[in-house]
């Protein structure tokens, strides 16, 4: 049965339209493909700020730490991944709030040394704005390496001292008191000794208080294993902070908020 003359006319234009449509779908993926740079994956890390990066911004509190876990990313309109955090490690800072550091593998385009993220130059220093599974990160590149991170990490014993501290600070302080960065524990109490100023030594066992006057002032040490990373020939607590005799050390447990103690030593 033949069909009308109009009809056939109508189905013709119909399977030239669709099969243009296909065509140009088809060219412009190919197109892009070409166009598109080849894109290199680098290594960065990143100290997050919270809020915009050209703006005066806060330290995260800790429900913002708890928000980005390992493995999560970004797509781009392709559904490729651009990002993905392969490390991250939070540590105390003051008023309960937190300095956050990511490590990403990150999809860059550029060559020589030089390299960009989503069309923005990528450097240490530079600003770096993320949108990840759970969370919007801002923050500031602090390291790249075209290579996965080597880095290594100590167990040192620490002695740290406070002067002056007051009764209610030793008897706040909790023998295996513990800090996790997230990943692992990277603090423990292990012991906690008190010198009073007439120069007489006592330690405490775990489970006694101290009882003093009101108000008196003593000195406490506190021997704590922490973890470190080791760089060029330096010990860092919370990839900035180096730990050696004589600098300050702080760190918060879930008793204590060890504020202005000094590091005596390392082994």
């Amino acid at each position: 049965m033949n069909l009308p003359k109009n009809k056939k006319q109508r189905f013709s234009l119909f399977a030239i339209t669709l099969f243009l449509g296909i065509l140009v779908i088809t060219a412009t993926f190919i197109v892009l493909k070409i166009l598109t740079p080849k894109e290199n994956f680098v290594y960065a890390k990143v100290k997050v700020a919270q809020g915009l990066w050209w703006a005066s911004t806060q330290k995260p509190a800790f429900w913002f730490a708890k928000a980005i876990s390992r493995g999560d990313s970004e797509h781009d309109l392709l559904g490729r991944t651009i990002a993905q955090v392969t490390d991250v490690r939070y540590y105390p800072d003051i008023e309960d709030k937190y300095n956050i550091y990511l490590t990403l593998k990150l999809a860059s385009s550029g060559k020589g040394g030089k390299y960009s993220f989503k069309n923005s130059p990528l450097s240490v220093g530079s600003p770096i704005e993320l949108e990840l599974n759970r969370s919007l990160v801002t923050g500031t590149v602090i390291d790249m390496n075209e290579n996965p991170f080597e880095e290594k990490y100590v167990d040192k014993k620490v002695l740290l001292r406070k002067i002056p501290a007051y009764r209610w600070e030793y008897n706040a302080i909790n023998i295996g008191d513990e800090f996790s960065d997230g990943k692992e524990v990277v603090f423990k109490v292990i012991s906690k000794n008190v010198l009073g100023y007439s120069n007489i030594s006592k330690t405490l066992g775990e489970d006694r208080y101290l009882v003093l006057p009101t108000g008196s002032t003593l000195e406490i040490s506190v021997l704590a294993s922490i973890k470190l990373k080791y760089a060029d020939g330096f010990y860092f607590f919370g990839e900035e902070k180096a730990v050696r005799p004589g600098a300050t050390f702080s760190v918060s447990t879930p008793n204590f908020d060890f504020r202005d103690f000094e590091v005596v030593s390392l082994e």
